[in-house]
């Protein structure tokens, strides 16, 4: 399967995020990537606007995708309170951004603390199913996640958060990686 350079990039509103998913999602249909794969993207982006709209206070965000060649790379950014800044509202104290990342990998969620958050735990666990690398910067921290591998990497100070993920791209069958 031959695939050509394709690109989409977008800063919009926030309060304009369910907008900007339909048009994110009419451009990656019409990719010529496999049907999977493509549920993978859509899955992703669907959980990563979910955050900001819940729990980022921003205003504005960034969305920027390349398809080159058999990869893609992938960004989602906000310019809102960050992670950390996000479970110190609802009582939940982190005591540095890294582990403010690590909570929200783990699956702690900020509304409920009976409940699992489902954003950056599943789409952490998909990007690992489909051996890509998930760079998550927020704060002062920047964490990657490449394999079983989890890099901590000390940045200067950001506003908001920042995911990155690059991964090959490949059939697969999405619903059965998001049962495991």
């Amino acid at each position: 399967m031959k695939m050509k350079c394709s690109s989409y990039k977008k800063n919009f509103l926030v309060k304009n995020i369910k907008n900007e998913f339909d048009n994110f999602s009419e451009f990656v249909e019409q990719l010529k990537v496999p049907k999977g794969f493509i549920q993978y993207l859509l899955y992703v982006i669907s959980e990563l606007f979910t955050n900001i709209e819940e729990h980022s206070e921003a205003k504005k965000a960034k969305i920027q995708i390349e398809i080159r060649k058999k990869f893609v790379s992938l960004e989602v950014e906000d310019k809102g309170i960050g992670i950390r800044r996000s479970y110190l509202k609802r009582k939940i104290i982190p005591k540095d951004d890294f582990s403010a990342i690590d909570f929200a990998l783990s699956g702690l969620s900020t509304k409920n603390l009976s409940e699992r958050g489902f954003g950056l735990y599943s789409v952490q666990n998909l990007t690992r199913k489909i051996n890509g690398k998930l760079v998550i910067e927020t704060g002062k921290a920047r964490v990657t996640l490449e394999k079983e591998r989890k890099e901590y990497q000390k940045i200067p100070p950001r506003k908001g958060t920042k995911i990155k993920i690059n991964a090959p791209i490949k059939e697969i069958d999405f619903y059965k990686y998001l049962e495991q």
